[in-house]
């Protein structure tokens, strides 16, 4: 009679619960199945009561495993605990609820992929836990920018994978060599030039995402960071509070600061304004394109910290002139 596996995940996440279970629960002379399609709670049992004749352990994978159904009362009688020759593996995207009654359940082991959490330190621990399981440690930087550039835990932690195999200790020049797409680069590398009030090669990154990308995505981005610059600049003697009540990232927060220092609060009054009003039109189908990206953009980079509001006037002005 064989022992019940409940796995609860969806996403890319899924494929890595599955492959840490089985890793835990198969030995070395263990037989790995997947379960025929179409099988019912009935068949399922009875097909897996007992392991093959020269087989020490047995794992039936079982995808998709809402497609059973409800466990029928008489069977629950049929589940053994883990010690049973044949395990199944039971894959479920939600918790199966009452298919599962409570008494079937006290004989079922879940296990359940831990969430990635969206902010701060908790964040960051779960991303250091997945190093730690691969034998890598991540650098500061390197660990904020993953943070920053991943949002899915199964990506999350494959890219983690993948950097494991240069060594002990990875940096992050290293997480944006090997694990940020060109486009994904590209626009980081535009933000962070950006903050920096580095002209020549923020220009340049703006062309490049000019010739690849929708101008609303970009425009996200750049509000998505330089909000968080304004708010620093605004407070700037509560820079800890700021940052926690915006739950803002590592990566993302230690750049918005650069950017607040490097224009001054007026000046990126004006950038973010000029952002919420270009992406305004751009939604409501009068936006100008990536011309008045550009015209915001370089009015930013002609500002100055502590300069007065006149001098540069709004992009959003300049376009509608």
């Amino acid at each position: 009679m064989p022992h019940v596996v409940l796995l609860v995940s969806s996403g890319s996440g899924r494929r890595r619960l599955l492959e840490e279970t089985l890793a835990r629960l198969a030995g070395p002379d263990s037989e790995v199945l997947s379960a025929r399609e179409g099988e019912t709670w009935v068949s399922l049992l009875a097909d897996n009561l007992s392991g093959g004749l020269f087989d020490e352990r047995r794992i039936v994978v079982v995808d998709g495993a809402q497609e059973l159904g409800p466990l029928p009362p008489a069977c629950v009688a049929l589940l053994e605990p883990p010690e049973a020759s044949t395990t199944l593996v039971l894959l479920y995207e939600q918790d199966p609820g009452k298919a599962l009654p409570p008494e079937a359940r006290e004989r079922i082991v879940r296990v359940e992929s831990r969430p990635l959490p969206r902010f701060g330190r908790e964040r960051l621990d779960w991303i250091e836990g997945i190093a730690r399981e691969e034998g890598v440690r991540l650098e500061p930087g390197a660990l904020a920018l993953l943070s920053e550039a991943f949002e899915d835990p199964g990506e999350l932690a494959m890219e983690v994978r993948k950097l494991a195999l240069l060594g002990e200790t990875v940096g992050e020049e290293q997480v944006r060599a090997l694990c940020l797409g060109d486009g994904s680069r590209l626009l980081v590398q535009f933000l962070d030039h950006l903050c920096r009030g580095q002209a020549v090669p923020a220009l340049a990154c703006l062309e490049g995402l000019r010739r690849r990308d929708e101008v609303i995505p970009v425009l996200a981005a750049l509000h998505n960071r330089f909000r968080l610059a304004w708010w620093g600049a605004r407070f700037p003697r509560r820079s800890g509070q700021v940052e926690r009540f915006l739950k803002a990232r590592p990566y993302a927060w230690k750049l918005a600061q650069q950017a607040g220092a490097r224009y001054g609060l007026a000046a990126l009054t004006r950038f973010t304004g000029d952002l919420i009003g270009l992406n305004l039109q751009e939604k409501t189908g009068q936006g100008t394109g990536w011309a008045g990206v550009e015209l915001a953009v370089q009015g930013l980079l002609r500002a100055r910290k502590n300069e007065g509001s006149r001098g540069h006037p709004s992009s959003m002005a300049a376009v509608r002139r």
